[in-house]
């Protein structure tokens, strides 16, 4: 734009919702898979601390008091690799030291009851206060020091643990109360829906065009439209875009009366779904645009300063214009349409929440690119 070759913001347009449409929305299941694979290993390694809080941040506090000279001669390293200029040793340091502090195991009888004992085992182990010099006084202040801090780190721990369980069960009890709602309020409309039938029949009342019949219809107009291109052209990626952000769409919309996070199957598709979504904008945009800018724009055939005979041809065999040469070549199409048009109404009986809103728009998606398209003229004929 800069150079005055494009006036428009479309490119700039593609070029924001097509990072989108790749990395960002590829990398949601991704990421999503996995960050729950990432749970599932970590889950079961909290039932190894009997799947106490407190148990696990005691268990925390003393793998970080054992490694304190690992972590030391980690930031000697750090600094070395530093002073070197060697970033990748540096950054590599970094993840030894998260590795050292996230990965540690539970301690023996690590309970509130008998941290005393343990934090004896455990010095006794680590050889702490082991020299000759350290008198008795010294070692029973360093263990009660020690035994509180222990104390009060698996305090904390069992009250987090207690936080978490009840914000969990509030949030299970808001899901369950929200999905009986739900339930609720679609046995109230079948039991209405049931109060209304006359002699087993549905009594005739005002027939109105649903949402989801409005989707169907445009679906079905990109199927009829895109169904006369080849399978690989832009025109067949477009519906193809449309119709998975569309289905999506739906989804989602759905989902907002039955959530149930809880579910991993839920979540799997929730996440998938939001990557369609996302993917939309692009997808319909680029496809769509150089898919169908090449049926609308008919290109003069002298542009190259050369005609060729399947170019003469068309000029011979054109009338008037494009658009009449079309509907005459394409009357039978169209005539076909318009006679499976007619028979969807006949059989929803003139009822229009009974049409097949899916078909009705592939027949009319059809009509419509026959006024702008028809097969090339050509001089050679294959026969199968």
């Amino acid at each position: 734009m800069e150079n005055n070759e494009y006036d428009t913001l479309f490119l700039p347009y593609l070029n924001v919702t097509g990072a989108i449409f790749g990395p960002i929305a590829d990398s949601l299941p991704s990421c999503y898979s996995f960050t729950y694979a990432v749970y599932e290993y970590e889950l079961a390694r909290f039932m190894t601390f009997e799947s106490s809080w407190g148990n696990f941040f005691l268990a925390f506090l003393f793998n970080q008091m054992g490694n304190a000279l690992n972590f030391q001669t980690k930031f000697e390293r750090i600094q070395d690799e530093r002073d070197r200029q060697n970033f990748a040793g540096v950054w590599q340091e970094y993840g030894d030291l998260v590795y050292l502090i996230i990965t540690f195991q539970p301690i023996e009888e690590a309970s509130f009851e008998n941290v005393e004992s343990m934090v004896m085992q455990w010095m006794q182990a680590h050889e702490w206060m082991d020299e000759d010099e350290v008198t008795d006084t010294h070692r029973a202040v360093v263990k009660t020091g020690v035994s509180t801090l222990g104390r009060f780190v698996h305090s904390v721990g069992e009250t987090f643990g207690a936080g978490v369980a009840l914000a969990k069960g509030a949030f299970e009890a808001k899901i369950a109360a929200k999905r009986q709602r739900n339930e609720e309020e679609l046995r109230a409309r079948e039991q209405m829906e049931s109060l209304m039938m006359v002699d087993g029949e549905t009594p005739v009342v005002k027939q109105t065009v649903s949402n989801d019949q409005y989707g169907q219809f445009i679906n079905g107009v990109f199927t009829g439209i895109v169904e006369v291109f080849p399978y690989e052209s832009n025109q067949v990626r477009c519906k193809s875009n449309f119709t998975q952000g569309y289905d999506a769409g739906v989804r989602l919309a759905g989902y907002s009366s039955s959530l149930d996070f809880g579910d991993i199957t839920f979540q799997n598709n929730f996440i998938t779904d939001v990557s369609y979504l996302l993917k939309l904008p692009f997808g319909i945009s680029h496809s769509c645009y150089w898919g169908f800018s090449t049926v609308l724009i008919n290109a003069d055939p002298m542009e190259d300063g050369v005609m060729t005979q399947e170019e003469d041809l068309e000029e011979l065999i054109m009338i008037n214009n494009d658009i009449f040469t079309n509907l005459f070549f394409n009357a039978g199409y169209i005539y076909q349409d318009v006679t499976s048009i007619s028979e969807l109404n006949t059989a929803a009986n003139g009822v229009t929440s009974a049409l097949d809103f899916t078909n009705l728009g592939i027949y009319t998606g059809d009509i419509l690119i026959r006024f702008v398209w028809r097969r090339r003229f050509t001089r050679n004929f294959e026969y199968s």
